[in-house]
């Protein structure tokens, strides 16, 4: 293969990679909350203790990240809960009860 002939090949390459990542980013995520506090209610008592927290400082919300990422996302146990479709879920519904 020549070399024009080769970059012409990296150009479509390029291009359906940018078409199935915007595909993804625009396709709703493949769990819910719900889902995930059915999988493991420990989700939940972490999101009601985040809810309840009277301190608003960036500590506080990295210390529940780092609780919660070792239940969902790549970290979790439960091979249901390692996407990242559900730590998006999961970090957004933290965002939400700590008002961070």
């Amino acid at each position: 293969m020549d070399r024009i002939a080769h970059i012409q090949e990296m150009e479509k390459k390029q291009k359906r990679i940018s078409i199935m990542i915007s595909a993804s980013i625009d396709a709703p995520p493949s769990i819910n909350l719900a889902k995930i506090v059915s999988i493991d209610n420990r989700v939940y008592d972490l999101l009601e203790r985040a809810r309840k927290e009277k301190r608003r400082k960036d500590q506080t919300y990295i210390n529940y990240r780092k609780e919660l990422e070792q239940l969902v996302g790549w970290t979790a146990k439960d091979k249901r809960l390692k996407s990242s479709d559900a730590y998006e879920v999961a970090h957004q519904a933290l965002c939400e009860a700590l008002r961070y």
